[in-house]
């Protein structure tokens, strides 16, 4: 019978290999006048600063008790802030606190979708057990794992987040307490590790939510120190261009610090307005960089994982901007970003592991922000397979990730109890790593496969254009191995050989070793 199938779908993989030679030639005339590729920055050769132009920003310049920069010495230092758009008006005025994602009084009604659902109940309670964990773990110090302060920052988001939703959702001050006491120890680190600028963006916004959902109950000591933490370690180094090189590049980069620090200044807006409202309006111009490359169809070229990650943030900022202002500004209108809850409902694949070319393990998870995409376009079936984890997975899992309370927030009004599969079999998407995907059917024994093409310039990108995989009747046959132990065989597929596994052990039971050629 697999042999009947394989017979059945060369077709399709013929089809596929003429159109993506024409994908390409239409990729290289497109790459002509388009915004730069992933990876690639904005600036010119010649418009980068060598390292000795650089100015000498020490920790002391930024500091707030010697005087913070004013925005014009901003943008006397950095000459291209002049050309950023006045998105937001100036004098314009925020709503009280709380008002980022959840604004206040909102706790009510999102009690009354919980209940309603099994699932949501199950969710929420998952989050609120935590909370409870949470109470009797050690504050988290600043300990950096190698260059990096990722760790920490991630997760404090995560517990900030969690025990922040947990006190608005119950009302129990052991929650809050908690949370003051993190973001007061977040907020007594020396920096939050600017050299490494994700670890600024994750730790600036973990303090942001913290600060603006639980400002009513804070102490005015506590609200000054985190507001002036949020400030001289988030804000004023996303300036810095020894640090800052993320503001005009086209990857996830762009996205996580431009939302992380974006949540900062719509947090201490009333404290710092116009420093607040460049960095809001230069995330708004900026982040449509990597947003452009969503287009055509909404394939994001970094892959699966790396497509959470930089798009989950983005979802953050749209979702913030649009609940305070009332105006997205656009962003969400940009074309192929609303089809990208397509595109990761079909690198799932029928045994609910992914399509995991470049750097990006094959174990599909719960993303949140495909709940917020589901909210956008109305459509139930980018979440068959979300239902279908969920199933598989359990809380968990989910509890793992920092951005559950969003996922609540956003898809509490749906119900995963019987979603329907999309109807499409066939999916094709051009941009910069175009891409085709076919499945006989949307069951778990279906057949499964899918084709990529690309470049290994692109940002985490590897050797592999060519590469495919496939699954039938529940086994995974040749198939690109994880990226994160076995690297050098993610060009296998095209270059190298076929290696088939099965089970999924990691044991080889057949090997072709001569190169496939045309």
């Amino acid at each position: 019978m697999i042999k009947h199938r394989l017979i059945a779908i060369l077709p399709a993989i013929l089809l596929f290999g003429a159109a993506s030679q024409e994908i390409s030639a239409r990729q290289g005339q497109d790459e002509l006048h388009a915004t730069p590729s992933a990876g690639q920055s904005h600036r010119t050769q010649a418009e980068e600063l060598p390292p000795a132009a650089l100015p000498d920003l020490t920790a002391s310049t930024w500091n707030g008790d010697v005087g913070r920069k004013t925005v014009a010495e901003l943008i006397q230092e950095d000459t291209s802030l002049v050309d950023v758009n006045d998105n937001v008006a100036e004098g314009t005025v925020l709503p009280d606190h709380p008002r980022l994602l959840l604004p206040g009084g909102a706790e009510k009604k999102l009690r009354k979708l919980i209940r309603k659902d099994p699932v949501w109940t199950e969710i929420h309670n998952a989050i609120l057990d935590e909370a409870e964990r949470m109470l009797d773990l050690p504050l988290n110090e600043r300990i950096k794992r190698g260059m990096r302060l990722r760790d920490v920052s991630v997760e404090n988001f995560r517990r900030i987040f969690y025990l922040s939703y947990a006190y608005r959702m119950e009302g129990d001050k052991r929650y809050l307490k908690r949370a003051e006491a993190e973001m007061l120890k977040a907020a007594s680190f020396t920096d939050w590790n600017p050299s490494h600028f994700l670890d600024v963006a994750e730790m600036t916004i973990a303090l942001a939510i913290g600060y603006d959902w639980l400002y009513p109950q804070l102490s005015a000591e506590t609200r000054k120190t985190v507001e002036d933490a949020i400030i001289d370690k988030g804000l004023i180094p996303s300036f810095d261009p020894k640090d800052a090189w993320f503001v005009d590049v086209v990857t996830n980069w762009n996205q996580v610090c431009h939302a992380g620090v974006s949540f900062g200044a719509l947090a201490v807006w009333e404290k710092e307005p116009e420093l607040s409202r460049l960095v809001v309006n230069r995330a708004i111009d900026y982040i449509t960089y990597p947003m452009a490359h969503y287009a055509p169809d909404g394939a994001y070229p970094e892959g699966f994982h790396y497509w959470d990650y930089g798009t989950s943030f983005n979802v953050l900022f749209i979702s913030a901007i649009e609940g305070i202002f009332k105006t997205g500004f656009g962003l969400a209108e940009l074309p192929g970003f609303l089809k990208s809850g397509e595109f990761i409902s079909h690198m799932i694949t029928p045994t609910l592991h992914d399509f995991n070319y470049f750097d990006n393990s094959d174990q599909a998870a719960m993303f949140p922000e495909m709940f917020w995409f589901y909210s956008k376009t109305g459509d139930p079936s980018i979440l068959y397979d979300q239902a279908r984890l969920y199933r598989k997975l359990g809380t968990e899992a989910l509890c793992r990730n920092r951005m559950l309370p969003a996922m609540v927030i956003w898809g509490a009004s749906t119900s995963l109890a019987d979603v329907k599969a999309p109807e499409s079999l066939f999916w094709v998407s051009g941009g910069d790593n175009p891409l085709a995907i076919m499945r006989s059917s949307w069951d778990s024994t279906a057949v499964y496969v899918g084709f990529k093409g690309g470049r290994p310039s692109i940002n985490h990108g590897h050797m592999d254009a060519g590469s495919f995989v496939m699954e039938s009747q529940g086994v995974q046959w040749p198939w690109t191995s994880d990226a994160r132990t076995t690297i050098p065989s993610k060009a296998r597929a095209c270059a190298c050989g076929i290696s088939a596994r099965t089970p999924r052990d990691g044991t080889c039971t057949s090997t072709t070793t001569s190169p496939i050629t045309r």
